[in-house]
């Protein structure tokens, strides 16, 4: 069986080491003031808004687009070639492997444990995918978490230069984008893949199934939190901060803030 996209792990290391430098540099400098999230969020919009452009790219050039209104060229669509295609499938999971480190630095969120088992898992999808003839499945999973990870860290950028109406704007973009990626569309390639006729389960592609059915799980969890925030703000009328955030993070900004004002 041929398998598709040619996925070197080699580059993973590479992109992994790099990201992970990143994140001491910043953790580590003192100038930039980490723990305040502000340079760890920029760092994160970079990172999302560069894949989310990678996944257009490689959604456009594998004709991707339209795959949800045509489940069966899932089983069987040709071996992924794209250069593009391959250095998303690289770049991302050193990308979610160097999210493990800087989670062991920086442990303070609220949701510390999911978010581990997140980032074991989402690798270990992109990476079966890669090899088991189901990349079409592997792009379009990568892509539409993409999509919500951006808006969300677009709106917390928002909020840290104070646009108080864009951030209430970008957050429920965030919420409405999470809640369609991945409560509705995610959910359409294990059902796909265990329920329609089309599909021929195998070893490997059983575990990818499982794989993505434990991403929806923790994304169910995840929008039990969204759903808190969006509480909060009927409530107080503005989303002050990420609800995973927890309050060593408000007192280190708080800090920051007087420094400033002195």
């Amino acid at each position: 069986m041929e398998t598709q996209p040619d996925v070197s792990l080699f580059n993973v290391f590479l992109y992994s080491a790099f990201f992970s430098i990143v994140w001491s540099y910043l953790w580590f400098n003192p100038k930039h003031q980490m723990r305040t999230r502000k340079w760890q969020t920029y760092w994160q919009l970079g990172g999302y808004t560069t894949f989310l452009l990678l996944g257009l790219k490689g959604m456009i050039s594998e004709d991707l687009i339209y795959i949800f209104s045509n489940l069966d060229r899932l089983w069987s669509y040709p071996p992924i070639i794209n250069p593009i295609s391959r250095a998303y499938f690289e770049i991302e999971m050193g990308w979610y492997i160097s999210q493990l480190y800087s989670l062991a630095i920086d442990n303070t969120l609220k949701d510390f444990w999911v978010m581990l088992l997140h980032h074991v898992i989402t690798p270990l999808e992109i990476y079966y995918s890669s090899q088991c003839n189901y990349a079409a499945i592997g792009l379009c999973v990568m892509f539409l978490h993409d999509i919500s990870d951006f808006f969300l860290h677009f709106a917390k950028t928002l909020n840290i230069f104070k646009f108080r109406k864009l951030t209430d704007i970008g957050f429920a973009t965030f919420a409405g984008s999470f809640f369609v990626t991945r409560l509705v569309l995610l959910p359409i390639f294990p059902y796909a893949y265990y329920f329609t006729e089309g599909a021929h389960q195998t070893p490997c592609g059983n575990v990818l199934g499982i794989t993505i059915s434990v991403l929806i799980l923790l994304h169910c969890f995840w929008f039990y939190l969204i759903v808190r925030m969006i509480i909060r703000f009927a409530k107080v009328g503005k989303v002050e901060k990420d609800i995973r955030e927890g309050e060593e993070d408000d007192e280190v900004e708080y800090k920051e803030d007087k420094v400033k004002a002195s």
